[in-house]
């Protein structure tokens, strides 16, 4: 048996150099088959071309776009594997998407790979690689470096957090959609800037999470440590990152002091929220069952580019009812080792006001 199939999308020009323009519907992401040839011989695929394009109009709640405004072209092939045939598509060189809202720059993908994930229900899945732009936040006309990845300029080479596994996935006509929780960050490959909040408190990324709306980071257990910020309303995004307040020691209960940092923005960008999941359920941390460390507000400062925990109302209980001390108030301030140093845990100093 001998077959061809032959399909050039009109109005397309494969001799052309010019990017295929994205689509510029209302859709965030957009798919189409540029052209499709494959020549069937003995029953068997012996040759098989096909070129296609993805638009990527949104990216972590912004808007975004290429700087030529065009689609990201991806070009096909055939492979067999143990019996077993797939196709699959790619991008032929780095793509750079230049998002709005101001909190991240640049996002370069150096990958883009379309896989089907379930022939029978036409389920396929794009998964993208690269590296995210974050720009310094700027908090009441002060730079303050939280999201820490990324170049020290808005132009020139793209730096910043190293991405694998974000994937745009698919289901027969349904509209496209983006899948954050497989991602996986390569912080070997990752660049922090100096005196930034990760590179200051030696912050663990440990994943992205997103939200429709339907919980806040507050509900999730989170306490902010910015005011002023404005409330996240509808769709967020955040990087949670992991940081270890040490140890109470043999007295202590078994509770772990490890403690989550919560980086999110509303999509759009139109709110903030930078919040902790303190160590101890309610404010507190339990000594043999006899004494209680209680702790008041917590909050993040800056101050010419070191980065500060401070812990406010420190006092010690015995039996839930004698406070030590009894008046006044003990602040604690919490700072990470910098950069350049390996190994090294928080280190405090405190304050007692009577």
């Amino acid at each position: 048996m001998f077959g061809l199939v032959y399909y050039v999308k009109p109005g397309w020009d494969e001799t052309s150099s010019e990017v295929y323009p994205a689509s510029a519907g209302s859709c965030d992401y957009d798919f189409q088959v540029l052209s499709l040839k494959a020549l069937f011989r003995d029953s068997a695929v012996s040759r098989f071309e096909s070129a296609a394009c993805l638009s990527v109009n949104s990216l972590f709640g912004f808007n975004s776009r290429k700087d030529d405004g065009g689609a990201i072209l991806l070009k096909g092939q055939y492979q067999e594997r143990d019996g077993v045939a797939s196709y699959q598509l790619r991008c032929e060189k780095p793509e750079r998407l230049k998002l709005s809202g101001g909190i991240i720059n640049r996002v370069e993908l150096s990958s883009v790979e379309m896989l089907t994930v379930n022939a029978e229900k036409n389920s396929y899945a794009f998964m993208l690689r690269g590296l995210i732009d974050f720009n310094i936040w700027i908090n009441k006309e002060t730079p303050t470096d939280i999201f820490s990845f990324g170049t020290d300029n808005t132009e020139g080479a793209v730096k910043g957090l190293a991405f694998s596994h974000l994937e745009i996935a698919g289901e027969g006509n349904e509209p496209l959609y983006l899948k954050t929780g497989g991602m996986n960050f390569d912080l070997s490959n990752s660049y922090q800037r100096e005196g930034s909040l990760f590179a200051c408190f030696k912050l663990r990324l440990t994943e992205m999470v997103e939200d429709d709306g339907t919980v806040t980071p507050p509900g999730l257990g989170y306490v902010p440590l910015l005011t002023g910020m404005g409330e996240i309303k509808g769709k967020w995004y955040g990087l949670k990152a992991a940081v270890n307040f040490g140890t109470l020691g043999e007295l202590a209960e078994k509770i772990s002091l490890d403690s989550e940092i919560l980086l999110a923005w509303a999509a759009g960008g139109s709110s903030l929220f930078i919040g902790l999941k303190p160590p101890g359920a309610d404010g507190s941390f339990g000594l043999q069952n006899v004494l209680k460390i209680t702790y008041g507000p917590i909050a993040l400062i800056n101050d010419n580019g070191q980065f500060f925990l401070m812990m406010t109302n420190i006092a010690l209980k015995i039996f839930g009812v004698v406070k030590l001390p009894p008046s006044g108030n003990t602040i604690f301030y919490l700072f990470g080792p910098g950069a350049g140093t390996e190994g090294a845990g928080l280190g405090w100093f405190a304050m007692y006001k009577s």
